[in-house]
């Protein structure tokens, strides 16, 4: 179960990647997921801190943008 888990949220941070530059509302919701795995058992993003770390420096400009980095600023604070 936990291997399918850390799957789950491999590929959520390689889409998270992906829709960066496109579409704005999925990456809330991609955020929004890891988020959730990262109060289950943070043990699973561990590994990518690294990567999620640079998205605390967006400029927020909209209220999507707020509400992931919102989001990213809880899951790392978790995960840290």
């Amino acid at each position: 179960m936990i291997r399918s888990c850390q799957q789950i949220v491999n590929g959520l941070v390689n889409l998270l990647m992906e829709y960066e530059k496109s579409d704005k509302i999925r990456l809330v919701g991609c955020v929004t997921a890891l988020h959730s795995f990262a109060q289950i058992r943070a043990q699973l993003l561990v590994e990518h801190a690294i990567s999620l770390e640079p998205y605390l420096n967006i400029k927020c400009v909209s209220n999507e943008q707020i509400k992931f980095l919102a989001l990213l600023a809880e899951i790392l604070e978790q995960v840290i």
